[in-house]
């Protein structure tokens, strides 16, 4: 969501750019554009450069990704009582999740483990279906009253 928007301010700035540009351009640069091309094709071949920015930022943008596509780490509640088992869909226990089986329905959740194995916390990894947006995921868990926070996984780069 925050790239498409990124990614939309930027198109907005490349056309108020040239919007500004073309006024500002000198009468002796209009002729001599006008004598050897059509506007049109001038226009057509701005237009192609500034799509071709747009592309190389936008592939740019995917490459400077931070978190990994559909996984996150969630903790319970120090207070909480609730301890989780962990959680496959391949095996059907979402009869043992009764505190998130909505939350593992809507965002078509494949695995729930603990974090950290070795370690004595209630901090939980949880992969979902990476095409549905974390930000409605982390708002859905922020209304559980037993969820300490959840965040993105960050790539170790």
């Amino acid at each position: 969501m925050r790239k498409t928007k990124r990614i939309l301010a930027m198109a907005m700035l490349c056309i108020l750019f040239f919007a500004c540009n073309s006024s500002k351009r000198s009468s002796e640069e209009a002729v001599s554009v006008e004598n050897s091309k059509p506007a049109s094709t001038t226009l057509d071949n701005l237009i192609a450069k500034e799509t071709d920015t747009l592309q190389a930022e936008v592939s740019k943008t995917a490459n400077d990704q931070q978190y990994l596509d559909g996984q996150c780490y969630f903790k319970l509640k120090e207070s909480s009582k609730l301890e989780l088992p962990n959680y496959n869909s391949e095996k059907g226990q979402i009869g043992e999740y009764p505190a998130l089986s909505e939350i593992i329905s809507a965002f078509g959740v494949q695995e729930i483990k603990q974090a950290f194995p070795g370690l004595k916390n209630k901090t939980y990894r949880m992969s979902y279906d990476s095409t549905k947006s974390f930000e409605s995921l982390q708002k859905a868990f922020n209304q559980l009253d037993f969820i300490d926070y959840i965040e993105q996984i960050p790539l170790n780069k």
